[in-house]
């Protein structure tokens, strides 16, 4: 990004080294000077030979004599600010154009330039951390290496403001250099906030403005205004709908200017790369919001919404967290709208009849929204295009019936602690998740056609049993019951009878037994060897079985198992799931297959299996992300291959273990190649 101090640390490295060859040349602007290559060209030839007088027709004639005079040359050459593979080839830069020992450092925005000349090293600059910003500040501000005492809390404010960026660190202090009161400072920084410094801007909007067309302008504006801190799976569809093309390429072009960054998959932008991208879209007319091509300020947005006709393409609104929204909106003037999130709308108490005029809504949030009357959720039923419904954390007592939602796929309860009962469900439903609604009593038997894959009731500990749930088992992939204590012992039975192990995902319970056709043992931290029988034609997976107690503290966070093949000298970690301890002295089973399209696990091959809870800050198992799309993978597991390293071989007096102590509460496992 511009402003980094890309070419300050060049030009260090420069004049520290430039001395060290027989000749150098620091090309500055080339960006800028792509009309003009023959003076970039002759400035090459003029400054490593030290000949003024070197004149060039031509651009082709210029390659050729720096072929020709500067190949067996050791040279050190620095092109700053360039954006096109294709000068570097008409100024002869490729990786044996120069003799021995030379050293070319290409300065760019794009990253792509360094991909396709094939660089030996990339280096990407960072920002300042927040010692050396303030310090950097305070040698322009006060001329001193930290600020004064009086207006250490407002530097550090700037600092924040700057976010590591030298070029806004050196022009703000400049800017607050005189000796003015702390309110001029404050009063400053509040309007560089919403209108970026001209210096500033305008060095940031170069990498903007090198972008290739409008649509990638279009959508880095549209990240800037609505998207950071987003995931990036969710903003995609939102702007592809928007947009006659795919994004994911322009996300790639855009992350390769530097503009953004993904960060555990969510969308990162420095704030004054933001800022650039929302004062481009402010200039657009500074006065009058509604010509504005974006919107994102409140007061903005609130003003052209009074002012304007509610817009009928609008397909997603979100409204999370309106403390002072009392009544939902007349929803007619809005028939496209396909995606509603009203999480945290714990004041709204009318207007929910409006949902019927919704008949385009496939996704509605209603998560900790204080409902409690039936009749709100009466009002459900009318919406024939829902998929995903998520009403979590909410007080009301049962839900309606809700089997005429014939598209509905995932429903999410989690956290309704007064629920007792949940009705008859539809069909289509593939996942339902009702963990800690610790009042359910009833469930609902399956229905004939029930296309369930994903059943989540963790410590639902009035739950007995689920009616005809054992007749679908061989079609679901996941099935977590953790903390239902009262489940009856005849339940538990059929379902640890019935759960083949033959589909992807896990079953977890709490139970002591381990179902008995497993037949390979492992105590707490050993590691199971197996021995894929060579007359094996076809391997489904590896059907694996732990028992864990919650009195072990060391069975928390992410299960994690480990499979080594030491035939084929592969790896794999695999996350199933995170665990979950709801009660003290109890004992969880967890049942799964790890399939073999993974794995490629072949006859006679020789593999070490071992198992064991890797800590996690946050339970991702509760936390996942049902903004934007139905839940329609198969596959929950997390796989990720390793590199092989040689194990050394387990001890002579290793055996197998095949029998079991009920009495034992330690972790261990079975394993079964299926």
């Amino acid at each position: 990004m511009g402003g980094i101090g890309k070419t300050t640390l060049a030009r260090a490295i420069y004049s520290k080294y430039h001395h060290s060859f027989r000749g150098q040349c620091y090309l500055e602007e080339v960006r800028r000077k792509k009309k003009n290559m023959v003076s970039l060209q002759e400035q090459l030839i003029r400054d490593i030979l030290k000949r003024p007088d070197i004149k060039i027709s031509s651009v082709a004639e210029g390659t050729r004599e720096i072929e020709k005079r500067l190949g067996s040359m050791k040279v050190l050459i620095v092109v700053d600010d360039i954006d096109d593979a294709d000068q570097l080839d008409e100024l002869a830069i490729e990786h044996d154009s120069f003799g021995p020992g030379s050293r070319i450092i290409l300065i760019t925005r794009d990253e792509q330039v360094l991909n396709i000349q094939k660089v030996d090293k990339k280096y990407k600059a960072q920002t300042m951390t927040d010692e050396e910003a303030l310090e950097l500040l305070s040698w322009h501000a006060f001329g001193n290496h930290c600020p004064d005492e009086e207006y250490i809390e407002l530097a550090t404010d700037v600092v924040d403001y700057c976010g590591g960026l030298p070029l806004a660190l050196k022009v703000v202090g400049r800017l607050l250099a005189t000796k003015k009161s702390k309110s001029i400072w404050k009063s400053t920084l509040d309007k560089l906030r919403n209108i970026p410094h001209g210096k500033i801007h305008e060095t940031l909007r170069l990498s903007y403005d090198g972008l290739s067309d409008d649509h990638v302008k279009g959508v880095f504006l549209d990240i800037s205004h609505f998207f950071i801190n987003r995931f990036g799976t969710n903003a995609v569809p939102i702007l592809d709908s928007c947009s006659r093309f795919c994004v994911e390429s322009e996300f790639k072009t855009i992350q390769d200017r530097c503009l953004l960054d993904f960060d555990l998959g969510y969308i990162r932008m420095h704030d004054l790369i933001r800022d650039m991208g929302r004062e481009i879209v402010r200039a657009e007319c500074a006065m009058e919001p509604g010509k504005r091509s974006r919107l994102w300020h409140h007061e903005d947005v609130t003003r052209v919404l009074r002012d304007e006709s509610l817009p009928k393409k609008l397909k997603f609104l979100c409204l999370d967290h309106s403390r002072n929204l009392t009544r939902l909106p007349d929803f007619s003037k809005l028939p496209h709208l396909e995606n509603l999130s009203l999480i945290g709308c714990k004041s709204v108490s009318g207007g929910y009849h409006f949902f019927a005029q919704l008949k385009m809504l496939q996704y509605l949030r209603l998560a900790d929204c204080n409902i409690t009357d039936d009749a709100i959720l009466e009002s459900l039923r009318s919406l024939s295009s829902l998929r995903i419904l998520g009403l979590d954390g909410n007080g009301f007592n049962r839900l309606p019936i809700l089997s005429g939602l014939s598209q509905l796929t995932s429903l999410y309860l989690n956290h309704c602690t007064n629920l007792q009962a949940i009705p008859d469900l539809p069909t289509s439903l593939r996942r339902l998740e009702a963990n800690y609604c610790t009042e359910l009593e009833i469930m609902p038997g399956l229905p004939e056609m029930s296309k369930m894959i994903a059943l989540r009731l963790k410590d639902c500990r009035k739950l007995k049993d689920i009616p005809n749930l054992d007749n679908f088992l061989c079609k679901m992939h996941t099935l977590h019951m953790q903390g239902c204590a009262t489940l009856t012992a005849t339940f538990k039975e059929n379902i640890l009878l019935k759960w083949k192990g033959d589909v992807i995902g896990g079953l977890s319970l709490c139970v002591n037994d381990i179902p008995r056709r497993l037949p390979y043992v492992a105590r707490e931290d050993e590691t199971v060897k197996i021995e894929v029988p060579a007359t094996f034609d076809y391997i489904g997976g590896l059907v694996v079985c732990i028992i864990y107690s919650s009195d072990n503290s060391e069975c928390t966070g992410s299960l994690r198992i480990h499979v080594v093949n030491r035939t084929q000298r592969t790896r794999f970690h695999i996350w199933p799931m995170e665990t979950t301890v709801t009660a003290s002295h109890e004992c969880y089973l967890w049942l799964g297959n790890l399939t073999n399209k993974k794995l490629n696990l072949k006859g006679g091959d020789k593999v070490r299996v071992h198992a064991d809870f890797n800590e996690s800050d946050e339970d991702t198992d509760e936390e996942e992300d049902y903004q934007t799309a139905p839940y329609e993978s198969d596959e929950e597991e997390d796989y990720q291959t390793a590199p092989y390293e040689s194990d050394e071989e387990a001890s002579d007096d290793d055996k197998e273990l095949s029998d079991y102590s009920s009495d034992e509460v330690q972790p261990y496992k079975r394993f079964e190649v299926i």
